[in-house]
């Protein structure tokens, strides 16, 4: 063997012990019967949504919420590229950066946080961590479940949340839209 050669080698195995292994994504899911694909605007989110779950902005975004016997249930939901989003500071943990861009408290102001669950989870789009909260504007009750979803291009956003006390889970049908969810580059 060459000196370049062996130089090449070792340079190749410092390389490879170095480098941080990426997490094997697990699959999609099946999508449900009855099940529906929403691809925004852009065409970087793809959502499949429950068939009682009314789409209403699909531009840069997605949101929209449930609605039962015609009466929106407290479900509303929202997802956002990475592409879409000022990503977060190089000091600034994804909690922290949920805080700062208004996800936690649903984009509303003078909101009053409660204590944030964290959970790691490995979704089909990526790792992610979800936080669940609930907080206070004036005298209403609110609550959030926030999914960073780490992509190949910045960190995403999924949310949903709802007026009142948090839900008691388990939450079937999020937890299906959090496995289901797709982000396109450009």
């Amino acid at each position: 063997m060459t000196r370049v050669t062996a130089t090449i080698a070792l340079v190749a195995v410092i390389v490879g012990c170095t480098a941080a292994p990426q997490p094997t994504l697990p699959p999609r899911p099946t999508v449900p019967d009855g099940w529906r694909t929403v691809i925004s605007e852009s065409e970087l989110i793809e959502l499949v949504v429950p068939p009682d779950l009314e789409v209403y902005h699909v531009t840069d975004l997605i949101s929209g919420s449930r609605l039962t016997d015609g009466v929106r249930d407290p479900l509303m939901l929202r997802a956002t590229s990475p592409l879409s989003l000022a990503q977060p500071a190089a000091d600034e943990s994804a909690t922290e950066w949920a805080e700062r861009s208004g996800a936690l408290t649903g984009h509303q102001v003078d909101a009053t946080v409660g204590r944030v669950e964290r959970r790691d989870l490995l979704l089909p789009a990526g790792p992610a961590l979800e936080l669940t909260t609930a907080y206070r504007v004036d005298s209403d009750d609110y609550w959030t479940i926030v999914t960073v979803i780490d992509t190949r291009e910045g960190y995403a956003l999924l949310e949903f949340g709802g007026q009142g006390l948090p839900p008691v889970g388990p939450f079937e049908d999020i937890g299906l839209m959090q496995q289901l969810i797709r982000f396109g580059g450009r």
